[in-house]
C-alpha cells in the first residue's frame, strides 16, 4: 500500500521523465534537421569534406582556435578553408555564412 505522498512523488517523477524524453526527442530532431540542411548546403556550394567540417563548426559558433584543436590542424589552415568557403559562397564573414545556411534551412 502506498501513501498519498508516495503516489504524488511517483507521478511527479513520471511526469519529469516524460518531459526529459520529449526534450531529448526535440534535440534529436533539431540535430537531424541541422545535418540534413548541412548536406544540402555543402552540395549546393560544392564544399569539400573538410570545408564542410569547417563550415559546420563555424555554424555552431566555434572559434578558429577551437576548430583547429578539434580537427588537429593549424589555425592558419582553418583560415584558408574559411577563405575558400567564403569564396565559393561569395560572402565575406561568418554572419553572411549563417544567413546563407539559414536560407537553405527555410527551403
Amino acid at each position: 500500500i502506498f501513501t498519498a505522498k508516495e503516489i504524488f512523488e511517483a507521478r511527479n517523477v513520471a511526469s519529469d521523465q516524460v518531459k526529459i524524453e520529449h526534450a531529448e526527442d526535440l534535440a534529436n530532431s533539431a540535430e537531424d534537421s541541422f545535418n540534413r540542411n548541412l548536406e544540402t548546403f555543402a552540395a549546393r556550394y560544392k564544399l569539400s569534406a573538410r570545408e564542410t567540417e569547417i563550415a559546420e563548426q563555424l555554424l555552431r559558433g566555434r572559434t578558429v582556435n577551437y576548430i583547429a584543436e578539434q580537427l588537429f590542424i593549424a589555425p592558419g589552415t582553418v583560415k584558408t578553408h574559411m577563405h575558400n568557403i567564403y569564396s565559393k559562397l561569395d560572402i565575406h564573414n561568418k554572419m553572411e555564412l549563417l544567413d546563407a545556411f539559414e536560407e537553405i534551412s527555410r527551403e
